[in-house]
């Protein structure tokens, strides 16, 4: 199944629910004149809300209103870009895989399983065989993606020290949950289930993580991503195929903003060990341009 970007004349919200609303609405459900004002304006533009008015917004609509104005500046951009093949590799099983009961997130030490070895290298006689011929490399600085990097490329008899290392690729960070329990901190009516159910994609886990971290969003994660990916395209010369070893949240994250799924798409999808995600950009300028979600979970 492919997915494109909508056409020019398609670039308003794809929510009519949400279009409709108008001010006096949203301040029956509770928001003060200048916040729903300012809610419905930020919709009509296409713009992401300013933060303090986001944190007032259904997830829905927040949603909705940051999708619009992603479809709105790659519509602008279009001209000047140029094709991009993207394969989004997943990093092997890693010992934090193994852990279930414990909540994961970005942890960079943690290193592959002998499983997880077994299958970066078969992901890589797996490349290799489709006769796949990469021209960049790129890898979260987290162990288990660099390692997972390493040993596909000797597949594909690429240098291992032609990987290029971005941070942007890594793992979301779970803050101060991470390596906790899952049934100490996931109870029905406790602060963490009640701040995801009503913040969804846009939940930020509190405090800092084991490694320094403070913890990030979905959203957090999808923005950072999409910059990496905006910043290759900017500086891009002529059509490009690159692999990029990263995670399983953080790529569904950035496929969820690319394709415009719900809130909880990043959680009702899956992106298993050493799995393939294929992209596909094309710049033509009707509604056949844009991205192009290809093979997911392959």
């Amino acid at each position: 199944v492919s997915f494109a970007t909508p056409p020019a004349q398609h670039q308003a919200l794809h929510c009519p629910s949400m279009m409709a609303l108008t001010a006096s609405e949203l301040r029956a459900v509770g928001f003060g004149a200048a916040a729903a004002a300012a809610i419905v304006t930020a919709l009509w533009m296409r713009r992401p809300p300013p933060w303090l008015l986001a944190r007032l917004m259904a997830p829905e609509m927040r949603q909705a209103a940051s999708d619009a104005a992603f479809r709105r500046q790659e519509l602008l951009s279009r001209p000047l870009r140029k094709p991009l093949t993207m394969y989004l590799i997943r990093h092997g099983q890693s010992q934090a895989n193994t852990a279930h009961h414990l909540i994961g997130g970005r942890d960079v030490a943690s290193p592959l399983t002998v499983k997880g070895e077994s299958q970066a290298a078969a992901v890589g006689r797996r490349l290799a065989c489709d006769g796949l011929r990469f021209d960049r490399v790129y890898s979260s600085h987290a162990v288990r993606a660099r390692r997972t990097a390493e040993l596909a490329c000797k597949e594909l008899c690429v240098p291992a020290e032609t990987v290029q290392i971005d941070p942007r690729l890594v793992e979301l960070s779970q803050g101060s949950l991470e390596l906790r329990p899952r049934q100490e901190v996931y109870t029905p009516d406790g602060l963490v289930m009640r701040g995801i159910s009503s913040q969804r994609m846009f939940y930020r886990p509190p405090g800092v993580s084991p490694d320094g971290d403070q913890g990030e969003s979905q959203y957090d994660v999808e923005v950072r991503f999409r910059a990496f990916v905006d910043e290759i395209q900017a500086t891009q010369e002529g059509p490009l195929t690159v692999a990029v070893f990263s995670h399983g949240i953080a790529i569904r994250s950035f496929v969820r903003g690319l394709i415009g799924a719900n809130v909880d798409f990043t959680v009702h999808s899956e992106t298993d060990n050493c799995s393939v995600t294929i992209l596909e950009y094309k710049p033509a300028l009707n509604n056949l341009g844009g991205w192009f979600l290809k093979c997911f979970n392959s």
